[in-house]
């Protein structure tokens, strides 16, 4: 699963649009836990400025199937925390 960037993600380019960089903001803390990934660029603000994209890490996929598949039971506490932020906000 991927997510096409652009500048309008990047709260300092004059093409910003509001639901773009919150957007931008919650994937920026995806990828700072290891759930997201910038795709053809080191850091994902290069990603939003160049037009690429970010996709799911191994981790972040499977948080993302258990969330679809509702599946919790057994979890760990972080486990868990993760899979509370991916119901809140998936790709």
């Amino acid at each position: 699963m991927a997510r096409l960037l652009d500048p309008s993600y990047e709260y300092t380019e004059k093409t910003a649009i509001k639901h773009n960089i919150k957007i931008f903001k919650d994937l920026q803390k995806f990828q700072s836990v290891g759930l997201v990934i910038p795709v053809d660029a080191e850091f994902m603000y290069f990603a939003a400025i160049n037009s690429k994209s970010c996709r799911l890490t191994a981790l972040g996929y499977q948080y993302w199937r258990l969330v679809n598949e509702k599946k919790t039971i057994g979890l760990t506490y972080i486990e868990r925390v993760y899979f509370l932020i991916f119901t809140l906000k998936i790709l």
